[in-house]
């Protein structure tokens, strides 16, 4: 039997028995009781807790496991509560006799770390979501420490540290290290502080608690500060302590407060304050907090402004385990070197990934080429640039701003543009030439109870081939007149889908109907010196659609605003010549309806000839084309 089959064997043995959940709950208490007997280690193991004499038999062997888990704690008191999370006691003594013999069997004393990481990541894979929120995928956190450039004699933290993969990777870059740990969650910490023990870290300095509301490593200067922090800031936390940021007394929000809604920032934060003066932090975060606005982009500013960013690493969708969105690793440095002082390295690593089934992973290869970019600030084509803090658009440090997709696909066929020839010409920013506005947010069901429609909603459906099909659009009742003036279209206007990856966009047609915008739309009202169908030619066309899609953000669903796209360029022609242009596009989209129609009408008469001669025009009518 091969060692991958070994380590199998104690989990398939606790299948049917208890929730795949609970597997890690039943399995690291084993492999830690029987890893502190046979390796020497700096924890106390009193002589109920001997690991031969517990499993010479298995009467009452249940109730013995769960004895000498706790007089292990009380003997230890930075054990405490870290292994007796589960009783062994409610499963059968056979069940238990028969799991204890299978970790007998298994290699602790030269691979307890690997079996642990095995265990855990085969776990999280079971759990799905919550069970893969606290660990890092393996290759990531390798990354993570490999991008710190860990030293000898040095201390690094994990303010999220889940199960501790980052202390632990940390630890076999230098043996002299301290490691420093927090986790909220107490079954994490427990696992997280067993783990440590499976790879040798009994030393490792790691508490429970909220980072954010109750930091656990701090001295009499306020918040103990470190050479290194590595960690995967929790996603799209919610409630993650505003309240406690608002009182904060170890200055970790002197850029500013996030908004209560979304924490990513808050964690950014609080790893910069805990740096030294020399200190390196490497970050897994979500894209959002890359370009989300409002205080988020006031933040970002300050951390730009004040050359804190060193590096942005956009790595594959459908690494992580609890969530399928694409993440970066942005590195904060304290002491850049002065080469790179007031400019950042964006990597965007995004396609470099193995995939087996629907997992996703990254390979020696990949984790080397993201190295060797970073360590020596390569610049490769489509890979890695350098961008100048000043040129940052709007303080972005969304990856894709700065690596266009120039291969675009247009109604014409697929194209490659080049931005610079374009640029060279006469041209206008869209917002010189016309008025930008968003749509409003679909007003309630329940508002057109007992009332009369007083306008028409476009929403994205409404929208075939070009064109707004005014006979589908969604009546809504609106009472506040006002309150609607900004989202009334007029004729001419142009309406551009704002979100998803298919970039929808009309004309406004003459009509009696007063509609209304929708919020999947941008509107666009040219002034009276610009046509807009040859408006709407140019961003429906080559060109036009390379600053579209250079200028969608998001990582599940694509996003424009408004703002985004009032800096594209626009031809400046005259406006006679502009209609010229129009008139011409018109002629010719209608050649092509009337050569369609002819190729249909010709494609039906060949058919029927054909079944005229089966014999069977009799048995069918058409009812509709």
């Amino acid at each position: 039997m091969n060692q991958q089959q070994k380590m199998w064997e104690p989990m398939d043995h606790l299948r049917g028995h208890v929730s795949s959940n609970d597997y890690k709950k039943y399995l690291m208490p084993l492999l830690t009781l029987a890893y502190v007997n046979k390796v020497g280690t700096t924890i106390t193991v009193p002589y109920s807790a001997n690991w031969q004499s517990l499993i010479t038999n298995g009467s009452n062997i249940g109730e013995r496991i769960d004895k000498a888990l706790i007089d292990i704690e009380e003997n230890n008191p930075s054990l405490h509560q870290a292994l007796s999370i589960i009783y062994f006691r409610e499963l059968p003594d056979s069940t238990i006799h028969q799991l204890a013999h299978y970790i007998d069997e298994l290699p602790l004393e030269k691979e307890g770390g690997i079996i642990a990481e095995e265990i855990l990541a085969i776990s999280a894979d079971m759990e799905g979501k919550t069970g893969g929120e606290n660990l890092t995928p393996p290759e990531i956190s390798e990354l993570i420490v490999r991008l710190l450039g860990i030293q000898e004699g040095k201390r690094i933290c994990d303010w999220t540290a889940g199960t501790a993969q980052n202390l632990i990777n940390a630890s076999k870059q230098a043996t002299e290290l301290e490691l420093y740990g927090q986790e909220i969650n107490s079954t994490t910490w427990a696992i997280a502080k067993m783990n440590l023990i499976l790879n040798g870290c009994t030393q490792a300095n790691y508490k429970q608690g909220n980072a954010i509301r109750d930091p656990k490593f701090t001295d009499e200067k306020g918040l103990k500060t470190f050479d290194y922090v590595g960690m995967t800031s929790p996603m799209g936390l919610k409630n993650w302590g505003r309240e406690a940021a608002e009182q904060d007394i170890y200055g970790r929000f002197f850029y500013g407060i996030p908004p209560k809604s979304q924490g990513d920032m808050a964690f950014i934060l609080h790893a910069l304050a805990s740096l030294n003066e020399e200190g390196k932090a490497v970050i897994v975060v979500p894209h959002g907090v890359l370009f989300r606005g409002a205080n988020e982009a006031k933040i970002r500013a300050k951390l730009i402004q004040d050359d804190v960013i060193e590096a942005i690493i956009g790595l594959p969708s459908g690494l992580m385990f609890n969530t399928g969105i694409p993440v970066a690793l942005l590195i904060l440095n304290k002491k850049k070197a002065k080469e790179r002082k007031k400019q950042i390295l964006f990597v965007d690593a995004e396609e470099e990934y193995d995939q087996f089934r629907r997992k996703r992973t990254l390979n020696d290869e990949h984790i080397d080429k993201i190295l060797r970019t970073y360590l020596h600030g390569e610049e490769i084509l489509k890979y890695s640039k350098w961008v100048k803090t000043d040129e940052l658009d709007d303080y972005s440090l969304y990856i894709k701003d700065y690596f266009e997709e120039d291969q675009i696909n247009s109604p014409i066929g697929k194209v490659q543009v080049n931005k610079e020839q374009y640029q060279q010409q006469n041209t206008l920013p869209l917002k010189e030439i016309a008025e930008l506005f968003r749509g409003m947010n679909t007003p309630p069901a329940k508002d057109m109870k007992d009332h009369e429609p007083t306008h028409k909603l476009v929403e994205l459906s409404h929208l075939q081939a070009g064109e707004i099909m005014l006979e589908d659009l969604t009546p809504v009742y609106i009472d506040n007149r006002k309150k609607v003036n900004a989202y009334e279209l007029q004729h001419g206007d142009i309406i551009v889908a704002s979100r998803g990856s298919s970039l929808k966009m009309a004309v406004v047609p003459e009509t009696e109907e007063r509609i209304l915008l929708s919020h999947h739309f941008i509107g666009i009202r040219p002034t009276d010196e610009i046509d807009p169908h040859f408006l709407q030619a140019f961003l429906n066309g080559p060109v036009g659609l390379f600053y579209l899609i250079n200028k969608q953000k998001g990582t599940t669903v694509s996003i424009l605003t408004a703002k985004d796209i009032g800096t594209i360029p626009i031809p400046h022609l005259p406006y006679e010549k502009q209609q010229e242009i129009s008139q011409e596009l018109l002629e010719a989209n209608k050649k092509y309806e009337d050569a369609l129609k002819q190729a249909r009408q010709s494609y039906m008469n060949a058919h029927h000839k054909l079944y005229k001669q089966m014999g069977i025009e009799q048995a069918y009518h058409l009812i509709e084309e």
